[in-house]
């Protein structure tokens, strides 16, 4: 979830009502502070990397580009878009979103039929989940907004087929705030939305409630040609939860890990060659990573694989068995993957730090990628090969 503050500075609470589901929440807000003591993401938030038309295009969220954030109340993101020119990487931005107060962070997915759907948070009138659609040339196929969910915040879109999947958090809550990301809280329950090619809002289901004093927060999708897996944190143990997601609805979640690091340190992708989930996450101690088939069921676990970076996406090879994240502090670590395995092939060291605003990545060849990552200033770009 967006928040305007840094859990170093005083804070100034202003309280946002939005609705979640038929439910109305008290949702806190924070004074900016200056420039140099903001949170990171006030910058640039939320970088995905989709290959439309054979072609990749990035898609991030970022308070002007490069970002300049100000003092103002509330944070002012658009939602952009580059192509990717992996031969010479510059970054030529044209926004795509721009509404009032913040969009972000953005997360898209491309359907069988190319068409192109971004989904973000939209602070414009209250606290909503909201997306657009747009054909192959990035006309626009069903202008934004369309409504995703109310109340909505935090969410992720993944295509199964000609259909898209947007899972999100709703809800907002202070409860063990200790434990979450910056001190701010966590979202109460998780839920997801069908949209159809024509953009038209589906089926809405509940996917894990606020019970027994728990929070559900920061929901992450991928997609097969058959069906999804829905993976998200739970507060207070730190969990990271999953479920199978399939077009006749939710299977039962379960536990995959405990004790995750502050700070959405989490990812999950599609394998395609080994029809596998890939999750990777980073534990208070070190890595995680776990292997799921398409019935849901979970083959092989490891913590012998290095840590993942905070909002850093895992890339899965489109030309055979391998898959690649961001680690953390830094650099980056090639994984191989078989039916019954997963072992570190490479590890890769880069001179700097990640963001904590999103990191992701381009295969370019079976040996070869590109990662980029959002900064303070612009997107950089680290290119790799073992």
């Amino acid at each position: 979830m967006a928040m305007t503050a840094c859990a170093t500075v005083t804070r100034r609470a202003v309280l946002k009502t939005i609705s979640a589901g038929a439910a109305t929440v008290a949702f806190p807000w924070h004074a900016l502070a200056k420039a140099e003591r903001l949170d990171p993401r006030a910058y640039a938030h939320g970088l995905d990397i989709v290959t439309l038309n054979d072609k990749p295009l990035m898609i991030w969220s970022s308070w002007g580009y490069p970002p300049q954030p100000t003092g103002a109340p509330n944070w002012e993101h658009d939602v952009y878009c580059a192509s990717l020119e992996a031969a010479r990487p510059v970054v030529r931005p044209r926004v795509l979103v721009r509404a009032p107060e913040a969009q972000e962070p953005a997360s898209a997915a491309v359907n069988d039929r190319q068409q192109l759907l971004i989904t973000c948070e939209d602070g414009s009138d209250g606290i909503h989940q909201r997306a657009g659609l747009w054909n192959a040339d990035l006309s626009p196929r069903v202008a934004y907004p369309l409504a995703v969910g109310r109340g909505g915040h935090s969410g992720h879109a993944a295509a199964i087929g000609d259909t898209f999947l947007v899972a999100f958090a709703e809800g907002w809550s202070r409860q063990h705030a200790a434990q979450s990301f910056r001190g701010l809280g966590a979202g109460e329950g998780i839920w997801l939305r069908w949209l159809d090619s024509q953009g038209a809002p589906g089926r809405l289901v509940k996917v894990s409630g606020h019970a027994d004093g728990e929070n559900n927060d920061w929901p992450m999708l991928a997609a097969s040609q058959q069906n999804a897996l829905i993976v998200w944190q739970q507060f207070p143990t730190r969990a990271l939860k999953a479920a199978l997601v399939s077009p006749t609805g939710v299977a039962k979640p379960f536990e995959l890990v405990r004790e995750l690091a502050t700070g959405y340190a989490y990812d999950v992708c599609y394998l395609p060659s080994q029809r596998l989930y890939v999750v990777v996450a980073a534990q208070s101690r070190g890595g995680f990573c776990a292997l799921i088939d398409l019935q849901g069921r979970l083959v092989y676990s490891t913590q012998s694989v290095p840590p993942i970076t905070s909002e850093g996406r895992a890339v899965p090879s489109r030309f055979g068995s391998h898959m690649l994240y961001p680690v953390s502090p830094s650099g980056a670590a090639v994984l191989a993957i078989d039916r019954a395995s997963a072992k570190v092939e490479r590890t890769f060291s880069f001179s700097k730090s990640w963001e904590p605003m999103g990191t992701s990545a381009i295969w370019l060849t079976p040996r070869k990628a590109l990662v980029a990552s959002l900064t303070k200033a612009e997107i950089t770009f680290e290119p790799i090969q073992f």
